[in-house]
């Protein structure tokens, strides 16, 4: 391979910089503007997703609401029913009661009060 030495003035160098230099700033431009454009494109997307995310978090709160607010009430409404059935069979037989009673408060008594 040989070399070749060119001769290039100083000005054709200048305007051959000069030329680039122009071109890269448009290029720049260009790139500037399909950014913001893309940029303003995903903004949009994503405060869509976000509004839609809210939307269903919101329905997911409501249901469980209602679901919390539905097992409360079952668990009430078995409460009360237990505390009826029992109230009823302390009145049908109230001497077994009370000597289930007795018999509970002595065990409880007895273990309480003994020494360690």
């Amino acid at each position: 391979m040989t070399m070749r030495k060119q001769n290039g003035s100083p000005e054709k160098i200048q305007q051959a910089l000069d030329l680039l230099n122009e071109a890269a700033h448009e290029k720049r431009a260009e790139l500037y503007q399909s950014l913001e454009g893309q940029y303003d494109e995903l903004m949009k997307a994503l405060s869509e997703i976000t509004e839609s995310i809210k939307e269903k978090a919101t329905d997911v709160k409501k249901k469980a609401e209602v679901t919390i607010h539905s097992g409360q009430k079952k668990i009430e409404d078995s409460v009360i029913d237990a505390a009826e059935k029992m109230e009823e069979k302390v009145h049908q037989k109230p001497w077994a009661f009370l000597g289930a009673v007795a018999v509970s408060a002595f065990v409880i008594g007895a273990v309480l009060s003994r020494k360690k």
